[in-house]
């Protein structure tokens, strides 16, 4: 092999070899780690921004609580979260949206007041990063609607 073609394939190895740490996405440096997603930290404050209740196809309810960012799913808890004055059922599942904003929970029709309405009070729920929502109740939900507390 001639001097040339060493020096060649020397350079080329050495590029291989640093290529993936030089090309690496720059991590800004208040970022979190939270389901294998990197995370900003907003400024503003972590809060409830509204629910909804819909009529599952199978004769139940279904629920829907927004938030202002990621919510961390360890604290979304039945315990956190009644319905008529009473905790939520142990049983009952959670399902999140992919940007963890958004948490749905099904109910059964027996669950509405006679009036149609149920009335949900929310706490102890926090963010990915730790802040805790203030506590929030939304009273006389009706089915087929959507209650917006705060807006972005």
């Amino acid at each position: 092999m001639t001097r040339k073609k060493a020096i060649f394939f020397y350079i080329i190895c050495t590029f291989f070899a640093l290529a993936p740490a030089l090309c690496q996405p720059r991590r800004p440096p208040n970022a979190q780690n939270y389901s294998g997603r990197k995370m900003m930290p907003l400024e503003r404050d972590f809060t409830i921004l509204g629910a909804e209740l819909a009529n599952d196809m199978r004769g139940g309810l279904t629920v829907k609580i927004f938030f202002s960012e990621a919510v961390d799913a360890r604290s979304v808890t039945p315990v956190n979260i009644a319905v008529n004055g009473r905790p939520l059922p142990p049983v009952v599942r959670f399902l999140f949206a992919k940007s963890r904003r958004a948490v749905m929970f099904k109910l059964p029709m027996s669950e509405l007041k006679d009036d149609g309405t149920i009335d949900l009070e929310m706490t102890g729920i926090k963010s990915f990063d730790g802040r805790e929502a203030e506590k929030v109740v939304i009273t006389e939900l009706k089915a087929e609607e959507k209650i917006w507390l705060k807006s972005l």
